[in-house]
């Protein structure tokens, strides 16, 4: 599968969508934990509260007590177990690295290994803080990108090397600001027309999509 040319069929239909939304680095950060089992509409109210609670930030919150975090960001869902990882990785950063602009003068594999070892941070977690925080190529898998490329591949188990990360980081045939776009762009397209229940006509990858062509048959 030419990952290139589905970038390009959607980047066609779509531009460059300009993810993600934050003010700075950190908020990245503390928005890819809170982003988990919940909507980005409770997330953007969580980051609120932690604004007001003056608590967005690594240091803050590093200097927090839980149930102050809990408070915070109640709004977001799971927040006993949110504010638990907030607290490891904002204490595991300064301790470690002493700051975020710190941690992206290291190895992406140092990182991404320190990452994986916060209880609470799963792979995507993981590659949405490298990439979209840190500026580290990677390329996130989510249950929607996995839907839609066994869609259009016509394998209902997808298992591109790409999708299980055997594919090293620099082998990937996109650069960062794409990896950012093209995550973006998958997120709508599973939303839009790659539903549970597909709504094929007027996907950006229609036209080349196995199990589009295979319906209209």
């Amino acid at each position: 599968m030419n990952i290139r040319k589905i970038y390009e069929l959607l980047y066609s239909h779509y531009g460059d969508l300009g993810w993600w939304p934050a003010d700075n680095d950190e908020e990245i950060i503390i928005g890819a934990v809170l982003t988990q089992n919940t909507s980005w509409k409770n997330v953007e109210i969580a980051l609120r509260r932690m604004k007001d609670y003056q608590i967005l930030g690594i240091s803050e919150i590093c200097k927090s007590s839980e149930d102050t975090i809990k408070k915070a960001i109640m709004p977001s869902g799971f927040y006993n177990r949110k504010a638990m990882t907030l607290k490891r990785l904002s204490s595991g950063i300064i301790e470690r690295f002493g700051s975020v602009e710190a941690m992206k003068k290291q190895s992406a594999m140092d990182v991404a290994n320190f990452l994986g070892s916060i209880h609470g941070i799963g792979p995507e977690t993981r590659d949405d803080i490298l990439l979209y925080a840190l500026g580290f190529p990677a390329f996130i898998i989510d249950s929607y990108t996995t839907r839609i490329f066994s869609r259009f591949t016509g394998k209902e188990k997808y298992q591109h090397d790409l999708l299980t990360g055997r594919v090293p980081i620099g082998d990937i045939p996109l650069n960062v600001e794409e990896l950012k776009n093209i995550h973006a762009m998958l997120v709508l397209t599973a939303k839009e027309h790659c539903r549970k229940k597909p709504v094929c006509g007027g996907c950006p990858l229609e036209t080349k999509c196995s199990f589009a062509l295979e319906k209209e048959k």
